[in-house]
């Protein structure tokens, strides 16, 4: 009675976990026979039951992502526990390896959900081994590969990867210094990039993750960003979990991978047939299925069908005498009767401890110690806690050689020089049989063994060695041993931010901070900086801001001066910057910048404090030549070197808010740099200074500023400001003088190179503008689309939804011209809905989204010919004074106002109209000096409009031919179709429908080659040609 009551329990705790290869069942009985003297029969290993289907299933995938070039495929199996989904999958290595892929599987472990990343990690470390080992040319090819598509990076691969080193060579300078979010989003990245090198058509890789539901948060964002990522070719993602409930962690993100369509098949497993219980015995036995019938159905009832069970209860009645061998009739027999009658337990837990009960008790006593070790295993562990003589305190003399009983009798399997439990239900038995009172003990012995010995495998020994000691620790009093547990907990903790995995560094850091007991501030004062400051950037990065904030009030109350509060500041800042408070982040931040020594002034009339502070800067470089900025001496002052830094994160957040501090602030970072010498940050500080020369006018400053910012980036020969440099410069100085295709290169650059740096908000920086400028290039509107759409998903991934969103309007407005809007002058659509984005950017003072989104607006209802609604948008939108503007932005600001403007002079003859034309031809005269190539042809259309409604039409025609020739040789192939189109409408003003009608039919030809089918349409319903 108490061994089925602790067979409930212990069926509770587990809540039917996992899956049994038959194959581990094998040794149990072929032993039993033997012992027994029953012959030579033997059990027929690696075979399944009933699930030709679902083996179908999986091949088929495989052969589709093995036979063409389409996205990654994603095969999910689930079931109760003893169902085969193991198996299954396993089953699968053989074929999938014969047919030239290369299959890779890890294991997640309840007992080491703290370990970070370690089934995906297990996975490429066993990849690394199979191409080490393998043939040099396959060897050499995947070196080459990952030597491309991951480059320098690779040097943050080998930190989770040690294996890794032996396919490539890695130079101690490539290591990246990166944290906190930016370390999290470059894991994904990093790993991105290394399955699109290994996975190929020659090589497609299948990687197994076992028992998902003890996944990490961080290994369910990896395995999502492999599976979504359409750039990777040739790879399959098998996973199995059991039964989870919809509020599982491992619920959530199998939703939201089904909501964004990825291509997935799900396989849920349940128990066999009579048909396949009865099946499986016949094939265990050596006999024919109508032999074994009676037999099969008397466990198919006692069962149900489930494997595990099924193979427990055959041992189970050999045990009681109920089914034996006959070794006069070389046969098996049985007692169906009585099998059906007797009492036996009645699941797979409560016959697995009836077996383990019936050991030698060493043997029992060593199947307890390892099984607090989860179900894996290392020969390091077991070899560093049989060293000494402490195993005898658990009645434990000689392990290894107890363990290889528990081999024999099928409780645990050997795996090379490690061992694993049979099945997971075996572990969780054997530790539910060590007594509560003692488990603190073996864990706390267990750690420091490890710890001790940790030389043996010092990659794995301090997750482990920590893992076992905090188990254990509510059994220490002595404090010096308490502190020692917390700064390992630290220790563990770093390990884990290093690697991205911020949920176990918080675990890790929360358990540090326990152990310390009453005035750790004044007894611990250093390390309850590191806990508590690490602490708040841990949950920062896993989004638990209210924890982030109890951790920093820590800090901010007990820190002894400004120096132990700047990181926690800056984890502040960047915080508030992440949760899209960016008034507030810039309010703190300028609050810690005065603590620095760079107060900043706000007034009401901030245009008179920048021209003063812009004079103040000029004044500073006055004379000065380019050597000589050059050869500035190096910032030595620390709280400088940290105001940089803080101004180069609150840049981003002030221009957003366009509130008048951003010039502020690019000032400042200038003249710190003058006065105090050259820093990382330094080089951007020219940039943005160019930036604001541009808005002064001063053009020829500004290209100066920017060459210079370049040669100082090439000189420092660090590029951690790269990503900002490059947003700055082919955004707001280049496109003055260069046409904006030479831009885009250099922006997807910048994105590239933020990636890598882990500087996500200036790389999300340059792609929205390479998004931007592609759209404003006249690209094909089918290829802006499909880019838009690819880059959109990598900034909601990356969770820069500012950005995101600035690109909607241009995304929708694409959408619409291509006819896949239902109303074209309206930004409502399958990317966004106007009046809602217009509710959001206005309530939170974003004024540039705001003024963007009239702007696109305005342009939509030209466009489509109603120019009454494209003017009072357009008012809108000058109601919005922006501070600074690049040039794009500008141009494109005073082309469409004065289309609109010159549109509404024809339609009411009012003077005002004019004068605003004018006006824009006036604006948009000085961009067309410098660069003609972005701007010359949309100052000839503007000043063919003028002409038209002066009446003047001679020079109207003139401007409309010299509009569409420039147009075309610059390749805007959208305003060379809109100067046909209003070429057309002059000539029906002056009777010529012959020539109207040419201009109409070249309209439509141009706006169907720019791919904008909807208003190709338009012109062909409302102008005959």
């Amino acid at each position: 009675a108490v061994e089925k009551t602790r067979g409930i329990a212990i069926e509770k705790e587990i809540e039917k976990e996992d899956d049994v290869f038959i194959r581990v069942h094998q040794n149990q009985l072929s032993d039993m026979k033997r012992d027994r003297k029953m012959g030579t029969h033997f059990f027929q290993a690696n075979k399944l039951y009933g699930r030709d289907k679902h083996l179908l299933t999986i091949m088929n995938t495989y052969r589709k992502v093995a036979q063409s070039k389409s996205s990654p495929e994603m095969v999910v199996v689930s079931g109760y526990s003893g169902t085969g989904k193991t198996s299954l999958v396993l089953r699968m290595q053989k074929p999938i390896t014969d047919m030239g892929g290369v299959f890779i599987s890890g294991k997640f472990d309840r007992f080491r959900q703290m370990e970070p990343l370690s089934a995906i990690t297990a996975a490429f470390t066993g990849f690394c081994k199979q191409i080490a080992k393998g043939n040099m040319e396959k060897l050499h090819q995947t070196r080459n590969a990952i030597k491309e598509k991951v480059g320098s990076l690779s040097g943050f691969l080998v930190n989770l990867i040690p294996n890794l080193s032996q396919i490539i060579q890695i130079p101690a300078s490539t290591s990246l210094n990166v944290g906190g979010l930016e370390a999290q989003r470059i894991l994904q990245y990093v790993f991105r990039l290394f399955v699109r090198a290994v996975a190929t058509p020659s090589q497609p890789l299948v990687l197994f993750i076992d028992d998902l539901q003890w996944a990490d948060p961080m290994s369910l964002d990896v395995i999502d960003s492999l599976v979504t990522d359409a750039e990777i070719k040739s790879f399959l993602f098998l996973g199995s979990h059991r039964g989870i409930d919809g509020r599982h962690p491992l619920a959530r993100k199998l939703r939201s991978l089904e909501y964004r369509q990825v291509n997935s098949t799900k396989i849920v497993l349940g128990n066999l047939s009579e048909k396949d219980t009865n099946e499986m015995v016949s094939d265990l036995l050596r006999t024919a299925p109508i032999n074994s019938f009676s037999l099969s159905n008397a466990v198919h009832r006692k069962t149900s069908g489930n494997v595990l069970f099924t193979l427990q209860f055959l041992r189970s009645i050999c045990d009681e005498g109920l089914m034996r061998f006959s070794s006069e009739y070389n046969q098996w027999q049985w007692d169906t009767a009585m099998i059906m009658s007797k009492k036996i337990a009645d699941n797979a837990v409560e016959l697995i401890a009836h077996k383990i009960l019936l050991l030698p008790e060493q043997t029992q006593n060593a199947l307890k110690l390892i099984s607090c070790l989860g179900c894996h295993c290392e020969k390091f562990i077991l070899t560093s806690m049989s060293t000494g003589d402490g195993l005898a305190n658990f009645g434990c003399i000689d392990l290894f050689a107890s363990i290889e009983l528990n081999v024999k009798e099928g409780l645990v399997d050997r795996m090379g020089s490690d061992y694993r439990f049979a099945h997971d239900h075996i572990q969780q038995v054997a530790y539910s049989f060590i007594a509560e009172s003692e488990r603190g003990k073996m864990h706390l012995w267990i750690g420091n063994q490890v710890w001790t010995n940790k030389l043996l495998s010092s990659e794995k020994a301090l997750f482990i060695a920590v893992g076992q000691l905090n188990k254990g620790s509510i059994l220490i009093d002595e404090t010096h041993e308490r502190v020692r547990i917390a700064r390992l907990n630290l220790q563990a903790a770093e390990k884990s931010k290093s690697l991205a995995a911020f949920v176990p560094a918080a675990f890790y850091l929360h358990a540090g901070i326990s152990l310390l007991g009453k005035n750790p501030w004044t007894n611990y004062y250093d390390l309850c900086l590191q806990l508590y400051g690490s602490c708040a950037e841990a949950n920062f990065c896993i989004g638990n801001f209210d924890v982030m904030e109890g951790q920093l009030k820590e800090v901010f109350s007990n820190a002894r001066c400004l120096d132990d509060e700047l990181e926690s500041f800056f984890i502040f800042v960047s915080a508030l910057i992440a949760q899209n408070k960016m008034q507030e982040a810039l309010e703190v931040g300028l609050l810690v910048s005065a603590q620095l020594g760079e107060p900043f002034l706000m007034h009401s009339n901030m245009r008179s404090i920048i021209m003063v502070e812009f004079a103040k800067t000029k004044k500073m470089i006055e004379g000065k030549l380019d050597d000589e900025f050059l050869t500035m001496k190096n910032m030595n002052d620390n709280h400088k070197i940290a105001a940089m830094r803080l101004m180069y994160i609150l840049a981003l957040s002030a221009f957003q808010s366009d509130s008048g501090v951003f010039p502020l602030i690019c000032l400042r970072m200038m003249q710190t740099s003058l006065k105090y010498g050259l820093c990382d940050e330094s080089a951007y500080s020219f940039a943005v200074l160019g930036v604001l020369c541009c808005n002064f006018g001063q053009i020829n400053e500004a290209l100066r500023f920017g060459q210079l910012s370049l040669r100082l980036l090439d000189i420092s020969k660090v590029n951690k400001c790269l990503p900002g440099i490059y947003a700055c410069l082919y955004t707001a100085i280049i496109p003055h003088f260069h046409h904006y295709r030479s831009s885009l290169q250099p922006l997807e650059l910048g994105y590239n190179v933020g990636m890598r740096n882990g500087d996500v908000s200036y790389a999300t920086v340059c792609i929205r503008q390479f998004c931007v400028h592609l759209f404003h290039c006249g690209e094909e509107l089918a290829t802006v689309e499909r880019i838009m759409r690819k880059y959109d998903k990598i900034m909601m991934e990356l969770k820069q939804e500012i950005y995101q969103k600035q690109n909607f309007p241009y995304w929708q407005a694409v959408l619409n011209l291509m006819g896949h809007s239902h109303d074209p002058e309206q930004l409502i659509g399958e990317v966004m809905n106007q009046q809602q984005l217009l509710e959001e950017t206005i309530g939170c003072k974003r004024s540039r989204s705001t003024a963007i989104i009239y702007h696109i607006q305005s342009w939509l209802a030209y466009i489509f010919g109603n120019h009454e609604s494209a003017s009072r948008i357009m008012e809108k939108r000058q109601a919005i004074i922006l501070t600074t503007n690049p040039p794009f932005l500008s141009c494109s600001l005073s082309f469409v106002e004065g289309l609109i403007s010159f549109a509404m002079a024809h339609k009411t003859g009012e003077t005002k109209w004019s004068v605003l034309g004018l006006k824009c031809i006036e604006e948009i005269e000085k961009y067309s000096t410098r660069a003609p190539s972005n701007c010359k042809h949309k100052l000839l259309v503007l000043q063919a409009e003028s002409a038209f409604v002066a009446g003047e039409y001679q020079i109207a025609q003139e401007k409309y031919d010299e509009a569409i020739d420039s147009a075309g040789k610059n390749n805007f192939i959208q305003d060379q179709a809109l100067a046909f189109e209003r070429q057309g409408i002059f000539h029906i003003n002056q009777g010529n429908t012959s020539m109207a009608s040419l201009c109409f039919a070249q309209a439509h030809s141009a706006y169907l080659a720019w791919g904008a089918k909807r208003k190709a349409d338009l012109i062909r319903v409302k102008f005959s040609f």
